[in-house]
């Protein structure tokens, strides 16, 4: 084997993970652990997901979104790339995986909510601004766009649909400093994890 293996990261092996749009895991496995890499069972522990884009109907945006803002701390840490992300590391030679870049969101009018706002709400809706918008500086946080994306997950983030993207975004307003102050806690407590960064463009 390669003393330098193409799949590790400072010596220790990177874990993949196939999505069930991939029909053949057998062929993955003996290719991945070729390069130094591993292929486990499930996505628990793994470093990157593969998918089969013309067999889930997904995008590669929709399924890494649900890992970045997923509950599980450790599943924020997963990358999701095509399954032909394996052919293209080992053609070229590398591997890496790289950050989008950042850019500044500006601000939308306003709007009002109907439902009461709850401690849960509050909550869930810092919880996310955390990993997303850790940094208040960086803009966003009042933004129509951002608040209108929210609404839009699902699963985990079923809570979102208590309210309307206006009325999140109205709610986010009037109680910033509140809120910043809660959100600024849970930043310092679980750190910023880059993949999880809102980005306009995504």
């Amino acid at each position: 084997m390669d003393s330098n293996p193409l799949f590790t990261r400072d010596g220790v092996p990177l874990y993949f993970a196939l999505h069930n749009s991939i029909q053949k895991p057998g062929t993955y496995e003996s290719y991945i652990q070729a390069n130094g890499g591993d292929l486990l069972d499930s996505d628990d522990g793994a470093d990157i997901v593969l998918f089969n884009p013309t067999r889930s109907g997904l995008k590669q945006s929709s399924l890494q979104e649900a890992y970045d803002f997923h509950p599980d701390e450790d599943k924020r840490k997963i990358w999701v790339r095509e399954m032909s992300f394996v052919d293209e590391c080992v053609q070229r030679g590398s591997f890496e995986l790289d950050l989008s870049v950042k850019k500044p969101m500006p601000g939308f009018p306003s709007g009002k909510g109907r439902t009461a706002f709850t401690s849960e709400d509050d909550q869930n809706l810092c919880q996310h601004l955390a990993r997303t918008l850790p940094d208040p500086a960086a803009g966003g946080r009042q933004s129509l766009l951002f608040y209108t994306k929210l609404v839009s997950y699902v699963g985990p983030y079923d809570w979102t649909q208590r309210h309307t993207a206006q009325s999140w975004r109205e709610h986010y307003k009037k109680n910033k400093a509140r809120l910043d102050i809660q959100i600024a806690e849970i930043v310092a407590e679980q750190g910023v994890n880059p993949k999880a960064l809102y980005h306009k463009d995504r």
